[in-house]
């Protein structure tokens, strides 16, 4: 099984009609029901990623999971960044964003794209944003954005990171120690490239 994704919200089966993921080889969906007004998201979060690691999922796509109560998106990225380090991709996505974890191991990448189109279509823009999480990032590189990097340490406390910009260029981005999180428009989704090779 190439990738996992894990179900908090409704609107699934639209996301994945209109942002189509073509380097996904193969799909398994794990939904985790819960009563209405229940508060049990993160445990069933946790449950849902845990039965993918049992199943060798090699990378988890968090759906719903962004974009509502800050409490629970941030419990979401605690969780993304918890499964990145045990060597998992791990990406989440919400109404008008997605982010990844990238880590040593894994980069980031989109393909060549007409990034005009994301101004227009996007109220989230072309921006793309990277912090470092759990402490200093080193030998950071920003490859094909508009202001790009080369081996750079990123602190942990900085927003230096803050609103980088697609310009249709191919883009990498990657870490040579600690974990950043990168934020991208969801209409970008659909340019990423050999993010589950």
């Amino acid at each position: 099984m190439s990738w996992q994704r894990m179900v908090d919200g409704p609107h699934l089966k639209e996301l994945a009609c209109t942002h189509p993921m073509p380097w996904a080889i193969s799909i398994r969906l794990a939904t985790f029901p819960m009563p209405p007004m229940s508060c049990d998201i993160p445990r069933r979060r946790t449950r849902a990623s845990a039965r993918a690691d049992e199943l060798g999922a090699s990378a988890f796509v968090y759906y719903g999971c962004l974009s509502g109560r800050l409490d629970q998106t941030i419990a979401a990225i605690d969780s993304m960044r918890h499964w990145s380090k045990v060597g998992k991709r791990v990406f989440g996505i919400g109404d008008l964003f997605c982010v990844a974890i990238v880590n040593p191991a894994h980069s980031l990448e989109f393909r060549p794209f007409d990034a005009s189109s994301l101004a227009e279509s996007s109220p989230y823009g072309s921006y793309v944003s990277v912090f470092a999480v759990g402490g200093d990032a080193h030998g950071v590189n920003e490859r094909g954005l508009k202001y790009g990097i080369s081996d750079f340490t990123l602190r942990g406390d900085t927003t230096r990171g803050l609103s980088n910009e697609l310009c249709g260029d191919a883009v990498r981005i990657d870490v040579e120690s600690g974990q950043l999180l990168v934020t991208f428009p969801l209409d970008a989704w659909s340019h990423l490239s050999a993010v589950f090779a």
